[in-house]
């Protein structure tokens, strides 16, 4: 038989149940809330510098972005290497000071020359004590970056960063007399921007490389750049790059230039490989939540109805 009693305890844990419901819809909602387009923007990276009135000559550079892993451990932190071939016109030996110019703090900037490891000063916010920069170098604080659509190569946003302050780490070595050798900095250069960072099927990470402090040294061309992207990436750089398939699917991106570009270098990335995915991890959870939550407050309610 059905008792009053029994109606009043379905009753309550009906109440129960809807408001359990309607509380983790809440949820749901505020997941789609937080779903809307969350942009990030931090600074951008740049080539090395000589110190001021120097004479050394940059007769070619070879950059590297390397997208794959375990090389670059997320898409949003390519292992950048950057080779610069130096020449000292002079007879005589020249020391150089050279300042790898970075808008904000990085913890694994290395540097060898001619295959020698080159002790490098502590990098500060401030000019490194000793260097004297080169005239009109302290004006960069205001950089114009370029939002690529990483699937159609097209600009879709133009931001401006403001940086705080500019940080530097220092490499002195010494170039002989009417030599040339090489200098190799490497280092994870972490993404200017993140566009849709809380939503995996949308996120793209871009990333913009100063190429314009390289007018500093005494003379500089051929620039030769890479991008190397894993099958899973899309991606997209300015100036654009040819694209050559490699056997494993994935691409390298090359260009030459014989002088410096008229602008700095952007690239953008997206994931292709979690496009697919229907809901965010958060939301999956939820609904979960919610399926279960119910169904045990209704069984518990249909129990105590026939007691």
């Amino acid at each position: 038989m059905f008792h009053a009693k029994g109606s009043v305890i379905v009753l309550q844990y009906s109440r129960i149940a809807a408001a359990v419901c309607l509380y983790l819809l809440c949820l749901v909602d505020l997941a789609g809330a937080n779903g809307l387009p969350v942009s990030l923007e931090s600074s951008p990276s740049a080539m090395l510098v000589p110190d001021a009135n120097s004479k050394i000559e940059v007769v070619a550079e070879e950059l590297t972005f390397d997208f794959r892993p375990p090389a670059a451990p997320s898409d949003a932190s390519p292992l950048v290497t950057a080779k610069y071939r130096l020449k000292n016109p002079s007879p005589q030996a020249a020391p150089l000071k050279v300042a790898f110019l970075y808008l904000k703090p990085a913890a694994d900037i290395k540097a060898t020359w001619n295959g020698q490891d080159v002790p490098m000063q502590p990098p500060g916010p401030d000019m490194p004590q000793g260097w004297q920069p080169p005239q009109g170098l302290e004006s960069i604080n205001r950089i114009d970056t370029r939002w690529l659509n990483p699937s159609t190569g097209e600009t879709y946003a133009n931001k401006t960063v403001y940086a705080n302050g500019l940080h530097t780490a220092l490499f002195p070595l010494t170039v002989a007399g009417g030599s040339e050798g090489e200098l190799v900095v490497t280092y994870h250069q972490e993404a200017t921007a993140c566009d849709a960072c809380n939503d995996s099927r949308k996120r793209m990470y871009h990333f913009t490389y100063l190429l314009s402090p390289a007018g500093y040294w005494s003379s500089f061309q051929n620039l030769s750049i890479r991008v190397i992207a894993p099958p899973n990436l899309a991606i997209a750089t300015q100036p654009q790059l040819d694209v050559r398939e490699t056997g494993e699917g994935g691409r390298i991106l090359s260009g030459y230039f014989s002088s410096l570009p008229d602008s700095e270098f952007f690239v953008s990335v997206h994931n292709r490989s979690i496009a697919g995915t229907p809901f965010p991890v958060g939301s999956t959870v939820t609904l979960l939540l919610l399926a279960t939550g119910t169904w045990m407050l209704l069984r518990r309610a249909k129990m105590s109805s026939r007691q």
